[in-house]
């Protein structure tokens, strides 16, 4: 018996390598940074303030964008890039409410022409 769940372990393991090194192929593939760069956990979102405003937010359009934000952090984005990952227009008036919104929330920080979450959050 012990030796059958030990097979099961093993496949497992190697079944999460697989599954790892998929997950890194596609961070490289849409512009992120491998694992090891970033001290990736398993849940994108480490810290409680984070997960407090991902809460409040919702999945309305700011929670979107706060949910981009967060899965790549120290990472800088434009407006541009920001809009056509969530799906809006960049020109809409929703959207720079919702970038008004986080703004005002401090959950991000634009550095002249570029936005990224709040590295004190």
């Amino acid at each position: 018996m012990k030796n059958n769940y030990e097979s099961l372990l093993v496949q497992k393991d190697r079944e999460i390598g697989e599954l790892q090194a998929k997950l890194t192929s596609i961070r490289t593939i849409v512009g992120g940074v491998p694992d090891a760069a970033i001290g990736h956990s398993p849940s994108p979102v480490a810290s409680r303030g984070a997960d407090l405003w991902l809460r409040k937010f919702g999945n309305s359009g700011a929670g979107k964008i706060l949910q981009l934000l967060l899965e790549h952090p120290g990472r800088k984005f434009t407006r541009q890039q920001i809009a056509l990952a969530v799906g809006y227009s960049v020109n809409a008036g929703h959207f720079r409410n919702c970038l008004s919104q986080l703004r005002t929330a401090k959950v991000m920080v634009e550095d002249g022409r570029e936005i990224m979450v709040n590295p004190d959050l």
